[in-house]
């Protein structure tokens, strides 16, 4: 059985984020109005240009996500795209993680092989289905975990009301680090860098993306 990516689900995803980053800009001019609580203009930019980048790469990972097929047979599991295709066989999973929404409805599945590599699967038509089908055909005795989310991240108002809460958060942060001296000024940016590298690091040895798009050789 061949499944193919939800081109609604990437549109949502899409305008999900078009709605933190307006909500979020939105937010941050609010509270900035309020009298001592004004920021230079600099500071919009700054947060307007790391929003454009961010979605410019979020936006890029969702192009490249779309040609992913995912086939399933009575023995392998196969993830194809553009460049790379791969194949597990299904008697080598070991444990398979599947996180649900609060509507019940599968949000990604994560599946970990015998010889330690990662597969996630998301955004899939049918996921459900295939969710089934993948239980149904793997060893009776593999680890599965079910996780369940406590909040609705697909209403519509949540990111809208998340983008306003973190503009407004945002602002009241560097109204903050202005009434500290240049030495927390300094330690809180180096702890800002540490914690931006030790990001970066987890996320290439780790290989987020390739897990989900293929060409993942771990």
């Amino acid at each position: 059985m061949e499944y193919s990516i939800s081109k609604d689900e990437i549109l949502r995803r899409k305008i999900a984020y078009v709605r933190l980053s307006i909500s979020l800009l939105i937010g941050t001019v609010l509270v900035s109005i309020i009298p001592h609580f004004n920021i230079p203009i600099y500071i919009y930019v700054t947060i307007a240009l790391s929003l454009f980048l961010i979605g410019a790469y979020s936006f890029s990972f969702f192009r490249k996500l779309l040609p992913v097929k995912i086939v399933l047979t009575e023995t392998t599991i196969e993830r194809l795209n553009n460049k790379v295709n791969e194949e597990y066989l299904l008697s080598d999973i070991s444990k398979i993680d599947i996180k649900y929404t609060t509507k019940n409805t599968i949000r990604e599945i994560y599946i970990e092989l015998k010889n330690g590599k990662k597969m996630f699967v998301t955004a899939l038509n049918g996921f459900e289905e295939f969710g089934k089908e993948l239980l149904k055909k793997s060893n009776k005795g593999i680890v599965v975990k079910e996780i369940h989310e406590h909040l609705d991240f697909d209403h519509p108002m949540f990111y809208t009301l998340l983008g306003l809460l973190l503009g407004g958060t945002i602002v009241l942060l560097i109204r903050g680090m202005n009434e500290l001296s240049a030495r927390y000024l300094i330690i809180g940016l180096i702890i800002c860098v540490v914690y931006i590298i030790i990001l970066s690091i987890y996320l290439i040895l780790t290989k987020q993306i390739t897990r989900r798009i293929g060409g993942d050789r771990v």
